[in-house]
């Protein structure tokens, strides 16, 4: 078979030339293109943006329940610093504070809620701001409305039932176990001579113990969780810490809000919370519903700690007021689900004559 030569195709000069023109033109393209797009990458828009936190290798857990917004407006050079500026303050503050008042881990160069629970009888200095949080939570806890500083135990029961993948099971109205171990718990946590929190506000010095009897339940019960606990008014501590931080700093344009509901504008100058009783997503936890009878129950995290049990009365609830009454409106939330008649509730309102209230019954 004869083979054919193969035939060779000449490209003109004028022609070369061209493609060479042509490929460094899609080439200069490209890379502005890409240039462009790293850039945006990098330019600030005016507008809302979410602030990111700094890690913190003591925890990496401090800003999950934590959110912040911050308003960016004028030049690049302007948003860019505003972003760096809120972003730094953001992480040292929330990261400082989240730690303070973790009752059940201790951090290197931390005096807070973690030392006193595990170094019972010890005396510490604190911070003035830790000094502030402790004195005020005392207050309200020695009024016995429905918050409990001591009640970590009880919360910690709870807890573990919310989350739980057999809630109904172990849910005090159908398990006999679970509605003792409740009673008991209720019980201990609101007999406050069980506790002895020391605060000398003089000296910023504290320490706390429990006693004898109340350890000795701990160890029937197995339970090990801290008895000193800020658990519904946490959030609401650890929001308007770092609104002060923001404060002091005159940085305003920001809004601050928890998982719980609970929020704080420094743009606004407003704080407050909201309350549901159901889940509002799948994704909602510490929420679930039993029935018995025809009738429904809502399960949630704001028990009123004085009996253990839920008054169901609420079905969902918003409190407002300034910036610097956040701590005052999560308590007033509080003492709406400690209500058990829209008459309590009318009452509640009426102590609180500078918040704003709305509120849906079952």
């Amino acid at each position: 078979m004869k083979q054919r030569e193969p035939k060779v195709i000449e490209v003109s000069a004028e022609h070369k030339t061209l493609r060479t023109v042509i490929f460094v033109l899609v080439f200069i393209v490209a890379v502005a293109g890409l240039t462009y797009g790293i850039l945006s990458i990098w330019r600030k828009k005016p507008g809302w943006e979410s602030v990111l936190v700094n890690p913190d290798s003591q925890t990496t857990l401090y800003s999950q329940q934590f959110h912040a917004e911050v308003f960016l407006s004028g030049t690049q050079s302007e948003m860019k610093s505003l972003s760096a500026a809120v972003r730094s303050l953001y992480s040292t503050s929330l990261s400082e504070i989240w730690k303070t008042l973790d009752p059940a881990n201790t951090y290197d160069g931390i005096i807070g809620l973690g030392l006193l629970n595990s170094r019972p009888g010890e005396t510490f200095t604190v911070t003035p701001a830790l000094m502030d949080i402790l004195t005020d939570a005392l207050r309200r806890t020695q009024a016995g409305e429905g918050f409990n500083m001591f009640a970590g135990a009880l919360y910690s029961e709870y807890r573990s039932i919310l989350i739980s993948e057999f809630a109904e099971q172990f849910d005090p109205l159908f398990n006999s176990n679970t509605a003792e171990r409740v009673r008991k718990l209720a019980e201990a946590v609101n007999d406050l001579s069980n506790f002895n929190l020391v605060l000398d506000p003089v000296n910023l010095t504290a320490s706390f113990s429990v006693s004898a009897e109340y350890e000795r339940l701990m160890e029937d019960l197995e339970i090990t969780a801290p008895a000193l606990d800020l658990n519904l008014l946490r959030d609401a501590y650890i929001l308007d810490y770092v609104a002060s931080a923001f404060a002091a700093g005159n940085i305003k344009p920001v809004v601050l809000y928890a998982n719980d509901g609970a929020a704080v504008s420094l743009l606004q100058a407003a704080g407050g919370t909201d309350f549901h009783a159901a889940a509002l997503s799948d994704s909602d936890l510490y929420y679930y519903t039993v029935s018995d009878g025809g009738r429904d129950y809502y399960r949630h995290i704001y028990f009123d700690s004085r009996t253990g049990d839920w008054h169901d009365l609420l079905l969902s609830g918003t409190v407002l007021g300034s910036a610097d009454s956040l701590i005052e409106a999560c308590y007033a939330a509080i003492l709406l689900n400690c209500c058990s008649s829209e008459a309590q509730i009318r009452s509640v309102i009426a102590r609180y004559p500078s918040l704003e209230f709305e509120y849906t019954l079952f």
